[in-house]
């Protein structure tokens, strides 16, 4: 078993993370490996894909992955697992227009939202709620795994079809809203933000700069350690959430992975 996730502020690495402990076999890597993996790694194993949904759909460049590894997949049983905030929506619609074949199992999780550019943090009460809540899913979806149920995830309800449209236009203009980034004087070149990016969009020279590839998962606003980073016209007092079971270091970890 390979668990390929994407990943921004930890939510979907963390679930990554549960899964693979619940199996001895199981290997994790992030989501841009599928470009290196080699078919016989893959073939006729089974491939968990984690990831994030963003404006109900999933992320840009997950697509993208899974259409240049589109010819790798075709002899692995793949199961598909969305962490959601708000709809998870076309979060799978999506990925198996794109697929060789149906995913066995499908599964969505709630979990505390992070989209910073539209609202603060949730309270800290409502976000551990959303946790608990998370991992008690989470425990039936291992169990499904492991007995190889075939499960398919909630369908898509209406307001996500009236939002089908206009959601699609706004992912789209993602890769340039970077330009709304702002970054103040707090900032001391870390490279936390650089390292951290799982698109590799950002570089550090006299100053941080984005390269308008961008995906919108908040990882270099939400993880910078002296909250230096802003978004144009959003009050910087918002409340930053990161998943609390994730650091910053395991997630550059496992993005820098070779």
């Amino acid at each position: 078993m390979i668990l390929f996730y994407f990943s921004g502020t930890g939510n979907t690495l963390y679930i990554a993370e549960q899964i693979q402990k619940a199996f001895s076999d199981a290997s994790l890597l992030p989501m841009h490996k599928l470009a290196d993996i080699p078919h016989e790694a893959i073939n006729g194993k089974t491939l968990i894909l984690l990831y994030p949904v963003y404006y109900i759909r999933p992320p840009v460049y997950v697509k993208k992955m899974l259409h240049q590894a589109n010819t790798l997949l075709a002899n692995a049983t793949i199961i598909l697992i969305a962490t959601y905030s708000g709809n998870s929506g076309y979060a799978f619609k999506d990925i198996e227009t794109i697929l060789p074949q149906k995913p066995s199992q499908t599964f969505s999780i709630k979990m505390p939202g992070n989209y910073y550019r539209e609202y603060s943090a949730y309270p800290k009460k409502y976000q551990d709620r959303l946790l608990k809540k998370a991992d008690k899913k989470l425990e039936t979806i291992i169990i499904a795994i492991k007995n190889r149920h075939v499960t398919r995830d909630k369908p898509i309800n209406i307001i996500s079809k009236l939002y089908n449209k206009k959601t699609t236009i706004i992912q789209n203009n993602f890769q340039m809203m970077d330009a709304q980034f702002k970054v103040s004087d707090a900032c001391t070149k870390c490279t936390t933000c650089q390292n951290i990016c799982p698109v590799q969009n950002i570089s550090i020279e006299e100053q941080v700069q984005w390269h308008h590839h961008c995906e919108q998962c908040m990882a270099c606003l939400q993880w910078c350690p002296e909250n230096a980073i802003t978004i144009e016209n959003i009050s910087p007092k918002r409340k930053r959430y990161t998943n609390p079971h994730i650091s910053a270091n395991r997630m550059i970890t496992l993005n820098n992975m070779k």
